[in-house]
């Protein structure tokens, strides 16, 4: 489990969208590949849905990740 500290600086919701991206970035996560759901970040990180929400917005306002009906989220660029 991955539990953030407040200790970093910086807000929990961009630590994890940043997690996310390093993970896209080295090939982790392919184009097409389901990222972790707001569930699963909200337990593998302890933090509130709305914080692992925050976080996939970010990365889909930012073009990394997008919904798919019926696949959840998923690496852009597929």
């Amino acid at each position: 489990m991955t539990k953030l500290t407040a200790a970093a600086g910086e807000p929990p919701y961009l630590r994890i969208a940043a997690e996310i991206r390093r993970r896209i970035a080295d090939g982790e996560l392919a184009p097409g590949e389901r990222v972790p759901s707001t569930r699963r970040i909200a337990e593998q990180w302890g933090v509130a849905l709305a914080t692992a929400t925050k976080a996939l917005t970010t990365l889909r306002l930012e073009g990394l990740v997008e919904a798919r009906p019926r696949a959840g989220t998923v690496v852009a660029g597929a």
